[in-house]
């Protein structure tokens, strides 16, 4: 039988049902999703790269982050007596076998370097989270600052992208930063759940990315405690030509950011793919604010950004 629409009624019927169904799918698989961490995290186990290729002398170190579980490190020592020491927060995806690369070449400059793997990365045990990598922050701060204060340097930490967003949080709960020079967010974002939302709009249309972010969690965000890491300094760097964590978001943490902080626009599109060991305009840039950061720490009340 069908009405004067022309649909048979008893599809009309079902059509109520079938919506239903689909919105009941999309909740639970949203529920899912928003449990699921690899969805925020790709850890890799494989080891890419050995940093002696590269001619870089290593120790290999593991630091206890509960019972039973512990998390990998990297140590770079410098080449001569170290101005500071660089922690560095890597990125998503793989581990410190490729990430190393970012940060080691600043070893040859005068920078002990150290890189650590969160849980589940690397050698490192467990699984990520929001919750475990804010712990692991928080352990290789306290780690790095011990290292750091035996030898009289203060710390500077090179966050990217992924990383940007745990060190940032990390920072503000750590009882390292007095120590600690200047903070990097390199590539970075201020909240989980606003990175969700970013990438959804690329795939779908407004209301769904909004209604999709929801269901992500924003536990441990670094928006929540952006206003707790003064008076430690923060050098925003970001390339417009970031096609993975768009500009906008690294515009919205330097908004969002109490001072003292500074944005740095990179020149060189892509990535976090500024740097060239040391080679790069924008790596001598980079030293030069390290530099800055230095001697700035030793002085109570300076700033180490131009024109503050």
């Amino acid at each position: 039988m069908r009405d004067s629409s022309g649909i048979p009624s008893t599809e009309k019927r079902r059509a109520p049902l079938r919506v239903g169904l689909f919105l009941l799918g999309l909740v639970g698989l949203l529920w899912y999703m928003s449990g699921c961490h690899s969805l925020y995290y790709y850890p890799d186990s494989r080891t890419y790269y050995d940093p002696r290729q590269f001619s870089y002398e290593y120790e290999s170190h593991f630091i206890p982050v509960n019972a039973d579980q512990k998390m990998h490190y990297w140590y770079f020592p410098a080449e001569q007596k170290p101005r500071a020491l660089v922690l560095h927060f890597h990125g998503n995806a793989q581990n410190i076998s490729t990430h190393f690369l970012a940060s080691a070449w600043l070893s040859n400059f005068g920078y002990d370097v150290m890189i650590f793997d969160y849980r589940g990365y690397g050698q490192s045990d467990g699984s990520p989270s929001p919750e475990n990598t804010y712990l692991d922050g928080l352990a290789a701060l306290k780690e790095a600052n011990r290292i750091a204060s035996e030898k009289g340097i203060p710390l500077v930490v090179l966050a990217q992208s992924l990383g940007g967003a745990v060190a940032l949080r990390a920072v503000a709960d750590s009882e390292a930063k007095p120590n600690i020079a200047l903070l990097v967010a390199d590539s970075t974002f201020p909240s989980y759940r606003g990175i969700v939302r970013r990438k959804a709009r690329d795939l779908l249309f407004y209301p769904l990315s909004e209604l999709i972010a929801l269901f992500f969690s924003n536990s441990r965000s670094p928006e929540d405690a952006l206003d707790r890491i003064p008076p430690v300094p923060v050098l925003v760097m970001h390339s417009r030509q970031d096609p993975v964590v768009e500009f906008a978001n690294g515009e919205e943490l330097f908004k969002r950011l109490e001072p003292p902080k500074f944005f740095l626009e990179v020149d060189e599109p892509g990535h976090m793919s500024w740097s060239n060991q040391g080679r790069s305009a924008t790596d001598r840039i980079f030293l030069d604010f390290l530099d800055r950061a230095i001697k700035a720490h030793e002085e109570t009340g300076v700033s180490p950004f131009p024109g503050e």
